[in-house]
């Protein structure tokens, strides 16, 4: 007879093991991570990308797909909070109409 070595897992490591696909390169690194969602605020998709792969070298760098997934993940999935129930056209006008001094 074998005994067996049993051990509890945590949820997240659970779904770790069981989720089919490799983790993206952002949700894997947390320094990556940081700088991306940080950069989400001043830069483009495709300048995050970029300014990735001059920082961490192009085999930690995210793409801008990949970055895109993230914010989608993210940011846009929320569905309510500071920008997840906006779409793009509505914060392009709130931001031309911050410019010219209305608040809308």
């Amino acid at each position: 007879m074998t005994t067996r070595n049993l051990q509890l897992l945590t949820l997240a490591e659970w779904r770790r093991r069981h989720l089919p696909g490799v983790p993206s390169k952002i949700s894997s690194d947390a320094e990556v991570r940081q700088f991306v969602t940080s950069a989400f605020d001043t830069m483009t998709f495709d300048a995050i990308a970029d300014a990735c792969r001059k920082k961490f070298g192009p085999k930690r760098a995210p793409g801008k797909s990949a970055v895109h997934r993230y914010w989608q993940k993210s940011y846009a999935a929320r569905g309510s909070g500071a920008r997840g129930d906006q779409s793009a056209g509505a914060c392009a006008e709130r931001l031309i109409a911050n410019t010219k001094g209305d608040t809308r």
